[in-house]
């Protein structure tokens, strides 16, 4: 017969699932971001070379953000197991804050996958469109492209991003007080979501090296973290 697991248990064995998930999926998302979307991403690159890469995109181009599409999924899946998790683990007394860390970092996932379905559909379209733009149209056809472009890059670079750091730093804060992660990622999940934040910062700033530094830090930390949560040991209250 199969032994039932406690509710407690159960929420960390779905925590650990999830967590392998997230990890992959990320770790996936950034080998196809490195490979496959960073020529036509890359915010230092003249318009008229991104206007050329986006207006024939390579195969992998749809695929890639459909990945990524799935790795913001998994991330409020984690958000939400980890939350669960940590209500057991104090036994509800910091609820209301578990629950604004759950939705705060949940809320990422709008701007975020908005951004997305802009990258994957639409910015393309208006790079065929510039390019094949006469001399009179030019002008507003490329002004439009940067404008939808910028706007992509601040919805997941900026807002996005910002609301999975600060809803990962309240969640981490809360785990680190009640002690409810392993050790390891009690402290390093702290690197995670603090380099989260600096990408945001570094998006509204324009500042192309800071960018470049700041997601593969982001993109590393949290696909090492979470995997590390992935194959962890269940921590017990009060140690």
């Amino acid at each position: 017969m199969k032994r039932l697991l406690s509710p407690m248990t159960q929420a960390w064995k779905n925590l650990r699932r999830v967590s392998r998930a997230t990890s992959m999926l990320n770790f996936l998302a950034s080998i196809l971001l490195a490979l496959s979307l960073n020529r036509a991403l890359n915010p230092g690159l003249p318009l008229e070379i991104k206007l050329h890469e986006l207006a024939q995109p390579a195969t992998t181009w749809a695929g890639s953000w459909l990945v990524w599409m799935l790795a913001a999924i998994s991330l409020i899946l984690f958000f939400v197991h980890w939350g669960y998790w940590l209500d057991h683990f104090s036994q509800g007394k910091d609820r209301a804050w578990i629950i604004f860390g759950v939705l705060l970092g949940s809320l990422g996932m709008i701007p975020d996958t908005l951004a997305e379905t802009l990258y994957l559909g639409t910015l393309p379209r208006l790079a065929k469109q510039a390019v094949a733009a006469g001399p009179a149209e030019a002008k507003a056809a490329l002004q439009s492209f940067a404008d939808w472009e910028f706007s992509a890059r601040m919805l997941t670079g900026f807002l996005g991003n910002g609301f999975y750091a600060l809803g990962g730093l309240v969640l981490q804060c809360l785990s680190f007080r009640s002690k409810a992660l392993p050790s390891f990622c009690r402290y390093f999940g702290f690197a995670v979501w603090i380099s989260a934040v600096a990408l945001s910062a570094a998006v509204l700033a324009a500042n192309t090296p800071f960018i470049y530094v700041s997601t593969a830090m982001t993109m590393g930390y949290f696909v090492w973290w979470s995997a590390w949560l992935g194959f962890s040991t269940q921590p017990e209250p009060g140690t």
